[in-house]
């Protein structure tokens, strides 16, 4: 199913031989929201340049900076939003990225 790997570190392991009666429907969008999240922040990040045509897309990094931080992202999930930003800002400027 879903898996995606910060700095070494895997957020959420794939799900491939359990029945469906194990999955948690509701447990399984809450994942898929934080990884999308995650990619996003990712993709942003490396595109952003720190121009000024770049409003949008800092704007857009801000609101998925808020989010991790969010009461909402503490309930979806049990990761702690400020390690998983602080990995993936290593992650990014280990690649070579400008992180705000």
């Amino acid at each position: 199913m879903y898996h995606i790997k910060v700095n070494g570190v895997t957020l959420r392991a794939a799900v491939e031989n359990r029945s469906p009666m194990d999955i948690d429907p509701y447990k399984e969008l809450a994942n898929a929201v934080i990884l999308q999240a995650v990619e996003d922040y990712r993709k942003w990040t490396k595109e952003y340049s720190g121009s000024h045509d770049d409003r949008k897309l800092r704007k857009g990094i801000v609101e998925l900076k808020e989010f991790f931080r969010s009461e909402w992202f503490s309930l979806l999930t049990e990761l702690d939003g400020e390690q998983l930003l602080a990995r993936l800002k290593a992650e990014l400027e280990e690649q070579g990225h400008y992180v705000f």
